[in-house]
């Protein structure tokens, strides 16, 4: 279903598509303001419900804008270090959503497991993309072995 309130996001190559953490951003921005993917393309249309207060919305964005950083894909962290930043920033969320008088208590953990799961979605990506910025700057591991990169 597609209406007058409809956002298209437009088209992206593949390499976009896989690297693009910033749109992972704005998409979870989008669904906390009541934005809903209508099926078909990149494109969006608005229920006039949002799921929770733009100030709350603002801060769970700053609190995920650190890791869309393209530098991320390069990044050297672990799983384990994801895990311990997972936990912790989640404990931050839920204080939050706890705490401020903002937070509508209805959405409560609807607003928790998108941002967890968006959070999740974020470290599969940088954690997944140690292969792919190899495989681009065509960096195979023989040469690494003999120490020429």
């Amino acid at each position: 279903m597609v209406n007058d309130n409809s956002i298209d996001l437009g088209e992206q190559t593949l390499n976009d598509k896989i690297t693009s953490l910033s749109k992972i951003i704005k998409s979870f921005r989008m669904s906390l303001e009541g934005y809903v993917w209508t099926g078909t393309d990149e494109k969006y249309y608005n229920t006039n419900k949002p799921l929770c207060d733009s100030r709350i919305i603002d801060q769970l964005v700053a609190l995920l804008t650190p890791f869309t950083n393209d530098v991320n894909l390069i990044t050297i962290k672990d799983v384990s270090t994801f895990y311990y930043q997972q936990l912790y920033i989640c404990r931050e969320v839920n204080k939050i959503l706890h705490k401020s008088p903002y937070s509508y208590t209805p959405t409560y953990t609807q607003v928790f497991l998108i941002f967890d799961d968006t959070f999740q979605n974020i470290s599969d990506i940088i954690l997944g993309s140690k292969s792919l910025i190899r495989s681009m700057t065509s960096i195979n591991e023989e040469q690494e072995n003999r120490g020429l990169v």
